[in-house]
């Protein structure tokens, strides 16, 4: 009886010891825990809301839905949301490469792939060339939008002197101005583009055709963020690639979130935004971020003289993203 009792007794405690091995080892073994639950993640948009980053906003309602504390704080321009993150007011922002480069930040995933950057003029104009002599509504110094410009005028043998260069804002400022006659041209994007187009403002020129191939503003932090919180990063990264899903196989919910967002929102020139990126296949579903297209953004601005010639691993991460790629199971066309 004894030795019954005694082998039981061996067999339980041999039993539980494995159960130990078992739940020590699952998590091991792919089943982790999500770390990112509960974690306070501060977004600054670099613009007012504007339709072209409604995806953005899908991104956070995305996080937010897997337990992150996600909130979006929107700037005037791209600076300004470069100035909250070393305030310490925001976590990530959308920038420019300009901007991540020179406040020495660090890319990791990108917010508007491609740029559709346009340059819009008075109702008289035609062509780039007639804006000599003129006024063009700039952004804020140290924009991309200005380097832009001057980019775009070297294009049609117009010298940075031969234009007064009015400092305006942001994007919506810009418009605005243009709409109110104190600029005879602006560069601006999304949904105050197509306002201007509505309203019967030509198209001078855009920057796919001046300069395709181009990233316009991209997910960005400090270094030592990305190293303390590299599982939100990831997060980021994979709710961004999840959006763009959305944004192709849900148009509605793409034209009611714009609608809850963007104020005094005009349905048809929204549609016309949403056609115009699906045309030109803003987002991606792979992310598109590579160290091949970030060199390609790199060499325009180079170029231009606005960034050291430095190379990408520099500025960019792009871990965050390729583990996001494969946990979703997604390689790059």
């Amino acid at each position: 009886m004894r030795s019954f009792t005694s082998k039981r007794v061996r067999v339980l405690v041999g039993l539980l010891a494995l159960m130990l091995v078992v739940a020590f080892l699952l998590p091991v073994a792919g089943c982790k825990k999500d770390t990112t639950k509960d974690k306070i993640l501060r977004v600054a948009f670099s613009a007012a809301p504007d339709a072209i980053d409604v995806v953005g906003y899908k991104m956070i309602e995305i996080l937010k839905a897997r337990g992150i504390n996600a909130e979006a704080i929107y700037c005037d321009g791209g600076p300004k949301a470069i100035q909250a993150l070393l305030a310490g007011q925001a976590d990530v922002a959308c920038n420019s490469l300009e901007d991540i480069v020179n406040a020495n930040m660090v890319a990791f995933a990108l917010q508007r792939p491609k740029n559709m950057y346009s340059m819009v003029g008075r109702k008289d104009m035609t062509t780039v060339e007639q804006i000599k002599g003129g006024k063009i509504g700039a952004a804020d110094p140290g924009s991309i939008a200005n380097t832009i410009a001057e980019r775009i005028f070297e294009n049609h043998g117009l010298k940075k002197e031969d234009v007064t260069w009015m400092q305006i804002g942001g994007n919506k400022a810009r418009a605005a101005a243009l709409l109110a006659g104190n600029a005879d041209a602006v560069f601006v994007y999304g949904g105050n583009y197509l306002i201007l187009r509505a309203e019967g403002y030509p198209t001078l020129t855009t920057m796919q055709a001046e300069f395709p191939g181009l990233h316009d503003d991209m997910w960005c932090s400090e270094r030592a963020w990305l190293d303390e919180n590299g599982d939100v990063a990831q997060a980021i990264c994979e709710a961004q690639i999840e959006a763009a899903k959305w944004f192709h196989e849900d148009k509605a919910g793409w034209l009611a979130l714009c609608k809850e967002r963007v104020e005094g929102l005009d349905e048809a020139v929204a549609l016309q935004l949403y056609d115009v990126m699906t045309e030109m296949d803003m987002y991606p579903l792979d992310g598109l971020m590579t160290l091949e297209t970030c060199a390609t953004t790199s060499a325009f601005l180079i170029t231009a003289g606005v960034i050291p010639d430095i190379p990408v691993s520099q500025w960019a991460d792009l871990q965050y993203m390729e583990k996001a790629r494969e946990k979703l199971g997604i390689t790059v066309n």
